[in-house]
């Protein structure tokens, strides 16, 4: 014989037994009940916590792809930036060339014209000097071109996605190299 009653064997059980078996199945359907609303309420947490926690992954990502589209066109700018610093240091040296030239044209033409003095040893030394000085200031200026070509080249290609610290103090040495 099985543990399960069928109908008519708990048909013929006392009244005392059978509302005592009834409270007993009333009682575990009422924990159940419970039981199952408890998970109910766990599962729609979860599905909560889920929705909030992919909002959140959206609103990271946005955020991401702005800062770096905010990088790139930093980065941009300062290429542009690079270039004209470049091109007026371009424009500059030429024009101190040129403040050059004409100095060393006005000192031949003064070398040209005739002393009314009789010491032509200070003359002579005067002419070294003034030659000597020409040669320093042209090495001088090569020297400063080429430093300043090392600045002042933009790199070659875009930086991606590296942290974002790492760029920013990129940037700061670059803006310190230029001042």
């Amino acid at each position: 014989m099985s543990d399960i009653l069928d109908f008519s064997e708990i048909a013929m059980l006392p009244e005392s037994i059978l509302t005592e078996y009834n409270e007993t199945l009333s009682k575990l359907t009422k924990d159940l009940t419970k039981k199952i609303k408890l998970f109910e309420r766990l599962g729609n947490d979860l599905t909560k916590t889920a929705e909030n926690l992919e909002k959140i992954q959206l609103e990271n990502e946005e955020k991401m792809s702005e800062i770096l589209e905010a990088f790139d066109k930093q980065q941009s700018k300062t290429a542009v930036m690079l270039k004209e610093t470049k091109d007026t240091l371009g424009t500059i040296l030429q024009v101190q060339e040129g403040l050059k030239d004409k100095r060393r044209h006005i000192i031949n033409q003064n070398q040209e014209l005739p002393f009314f003095t009789a010491d032509h040893d200070t003359e002579a030394e005067e002419m070294m000097k003034h030659k000597k000085e020409n040669q320093q200031e042209r090495i001088e200026d090569e020297t400063k071109k080429d430093e300043l070509s090392d600045f002042t080249e933009a790199p070659s290609e875009p930086i991606k996605k590296k942290n974002f610290t790492e760029l920013k103090q990129a940037n700061e040495k670059l803006w310190q190299s230029i001042e």
